[in-house]
């Protein structure tokens, strides 16, 4: 999970929303996490989530707008990101991206880190079968082998 943080901190140095392609990179913890435990994807996954979505509302004022309108109130937004009601300036000039851009974004990125949850897991399976395969097959080379010894 500290690995996620700091990947959600250097997104938020190298432009944030408006750096979309980074986002790419925490599909690589979720996907590493096959090798932990079955539904350790999923707790990544979120993570992930909550990392990205903090760093876009703390990035862009129009998120908070969002937000603020989704939830009816703003006070929790106040207290987390103060009062920053001016648009940031971009970080990459000439390029400045609609509130309904930054929300699909965000959206596309949240199913696209639950697919890959879900294909970390069936991976995790698929590894665990050929495990119990190559047991079942080391187990009858060595029968097979006492049997030709004796």
């Amino acid at each position: 999970m500290t690995g996620v943080i700091l990947i959600g901190f250097i997104w938020q140095h190298v432009g944030a929303v408006q750096n979309p392609t980074f986002l790419t990179i925490f599909a690589l913890p979720v996907i590493g996490a096959i090798f932990l435990s079955r539904r350790h994807p999923y707790l990544i996954a979120a993570v992930s989530l909550c990392v990205v979505l903090f760093v876009a509302l703390a990035q862009a004022p129009e998120l908070r707008w969002y937000a603020s309108g989704l939830f009816g109130s703003d006070a929790w937004l106040t207290w987390m990101f103060g009062h920053q009601s001016t648009v940031a300036q971009p970080f990459f000039s000439g390029f400045s991206a609609p509130s309904s851009y930054l929300i699909v974004l965000l959206e596309v990125f949240s199913v696209g880190l639950s697919a890959c949850a879900v294909a970390a897991e069936y991976v995790g399976i698929v590894f665990e079968r050929l495990s119990a395969h190559t047991a079942l097959a080391r187990a009858e080379a060595e029968r097979g082998q006492e049997l030709c010894s004796t």
